[in-house]
């Protein structure tokens, strides 16, 4: 085996693990992995899940009137609270600008999950905001992103009603829903 073949089976290796991960990101839980470093005593931390921006990374509190803001969102417009706890990664995939705010607003609507035209819906209110705080280019690729790549069947942490474990499906969506008499 050469080089070349070695390094193109290296990429296609780290592909898969991306893949792999991606796949295993399908459900909003938060995963730990730990794994010990080959020749040494330390141990590496890889965390699947979970809010991956400041603050709600690092401050508990900032993290939890997020949860709740979702929460509340969820129960207000839909008249249901997701089975799965509620995460941000800010604008996935992408860089998030000064438009990071647009993305965790859209990853909470991402996170309630609903009918094909809710989903519509959010994916035009990103393309707006960032629009607003940007300009039209950025804001049709935050809108084409999700239009392709996040329906409910793509088993990855992004995708439309991640707060439900994979596959959502209408029966997990009414299960979730909320009796408003209970909840007065």
């Amino acid at each position: 085996m050469d080089v070349k073949s070695i390094l193109s089976f290296q990429k296609l290796i780290v592909l898969a693990l991306i893949l792999a991960a991606s796949f295993s990101c399908a459900s909003a839980n938060k995963t730990v992995y730990e794994k010990k470093q080959i020749g040494s005593d330390k141990t590496i931390k890889i965390v699947v899940g979970g809010h991956t921006i400041s603050p709600y990374r690092e401050d508990e509190k900032k993290s939890k009137l997020l949860q709740d803001r979702a929460k509340k969102f969820c129960k207000d417009k839909h008249n249901r609270i997701p089975t799965e706890e509620f995460y941000t990664d800010g604008c996935s995939l992408v860089p998030d600008g000064t438009w990071r705010e647009c993305c965790i607003t859209h990853d909470i609507e991402y996170w309630c999950g609903g009918s094909i035209e809710l989903k519509f819906a959010s994916d035009k209110r990103i393309a707006d905001c960032v629009e607003k705080k940007s300009n039209k280019i950025n804001g049709d690729i935050y809108q084409l992103g999700p239009g392709l790549f996040a329906w409910g069947f793509t088993p990855t942490w992004f995708r439309w009603g991640y707060g439900y474990t994979y596959p959502m499906t209408k029966r997990k969506l009414e299960k979730s829903r909320i009796d408003r008499k209970q909840s007065k």
